[in-house]
């Protein structure tokens, strides 16, 4: 079906930049918390690290210490898991894949 109307651009509460994740603008609500959150969210962050299944392009040195970044990404854990369960679902299986989805490789040492 074909309106004839315009196409509208969504509101940053609809859509946004993973890079933008706690700097645009909600829904009107006092309290922060996952309504702020937008519905789409594109990319994970300015090099889209988070959806890389590849964690060494997640760890980056701050303050001299190693750091997986996707720890501290609101999404980062449940993108990951939703991988995770992905590929077990398909049941496709890589050396990359079973380590990035080793809980103990990806919450342990980072170094």
């Amino acid at each position: 079906f074909i309106r004839r109307t315009p196409i509208k651009l969504l509101s940053t509460s609809d859509a946004s930049f993973g890079k933008c994740i706690g700097h645009t603008p909600g829904i009107s609500y006092r309290s922060h918390g996952p309504w702020n959150m937008p519905t789409f969210i594109h990319k994970s962050s300015e090099y889209n690290e988070c959806f890389d299944h590849n964690s060494k392009v997640q760890v980056k040195t701050i303050n001299g210490s190693k750091v997986n970044i996707c720890h501290y990404n609101p999404l980062g854990p449940y993108w990951r898991n939703l991988f995770c369960e992905a590929t077990r679902v398909a049941g496709v299986i890589s050396e990359l894949s079973a380590a990035y989805c080793s809980n103990a490789r990806w919450y342990g040492n980072v170094a």
